[in-house]
């Protein structure tokens, strides 16, 4: 069977609750060590495709298994002939490597198992293609050398990728405040009030009755003597309203409607 031959989708029988997220050693030391040396993998769970063959978004479909990320096999071809370049062009666009290469190491960090390389997918001819939301994970082992060239048109051994889709981050839209009244805008609002005689004050009603009228101030209690007062008509749900007072000494004071009449 040649490689860019596709195998139909036969997901694996797999046990309940059970997901495929191998971490970069899992990935080397389980899958792509044993694919290149030809032993039984722990799952029949990665497809073996020529990958470059097709587009990023065609490749989903042909994968053994997938959720949000699909894993696969493949071969590298060169380039040029003579050269050591792999080929990563497709039939719409090409492969880009972007950052650097990152080492993947055993687990207590002593060992060189792989190189993990990431790529990012451009729609169009190179080097002028639009870049995508598509990205894949390059793994290939660590024990060749960078510049391995072997006498065929194959590139090295096997390589394990894994493919997904960067999610696009959420567009924020910009909220603009309504503009202020022209009472609020820090002017001289007693420019704006209306002229009331002196034995009357101005009540709001809210914006729900959209009118301003005016109402005689209360007539304070006798038992208020002589000191001088600073007091506020409280206008609530009843139709009579209090009012507190506060005299000179610092102390508050609250009337009810009852308190004169």
């Amino acid at each position: 069977m040649e490689l860019n031959t596709v195998l139909p989708n036969r997901p694996p029988v797999l046990p309940p609750g059970f997901r495929f997220h191998p971490t970069d050693e899992e990935l080397v030391v389980h899958y792509l060590m044993k694919k290149v040396a030809a032993a039984p993998l722990p799952v029949d769970i990665i497809a073996e495709v020529d990958l470059y063959k097709f587009n990023p978004w065609e490749l989903p479909e042909n994968a053994v298994y997938g959720d949000g990320e699909w894993y696969f096999f493949t071969h590298r071809e060169k380039k040029y002939p003579n050269g050591c370049r792999p080929n990563r062009m497709t039939t719409s666009g090409y492969w880009k490597a972007i950052g650097c290469e990152k080492i993947v190491l055993s687990a207590d960090g002593t060992q060189r198992l792989g190189v993990k390389k990431t790529m990012a997918f451009y729609e169009g001819k190179w080097p002028v293609g639009v870049k995508s939301d598509w990205i894949m994970h390059e793994y290939r082992l660590a024990d060749k050398p960078l510049n391995y060239c072997p006498g065929n048109r194959k590139l090295g051994d096997f390589v394990l990728c894994r493919l997904f889709r960067k999610a696009k981050a959420k567009k924020h839209r910009e909220v603009v405040a309504p503009p202020l009244p022209p009472e609020s805008d820090g002017g001289n609002q007693n420019e704006m009030a209306p002229q009331l005689p002196d034995d009357h004050m101005l009540i709001d009603n809210g914006p729900e009755y959209n009118q301003n009228w005016s109402s005689p101030l209360p007539q304070l209690p006798d038992v208020l003597g002589e000191q001088n007062w600073s007091w506020s008509w409280d206008w609530g749900a009843s139709s009579y309203g209090s009012t507190s007072g506060r005299d000179d000494m610092g102390f508050e004071h609250r009337f009810g409607s009852d308190d004169w009449a």
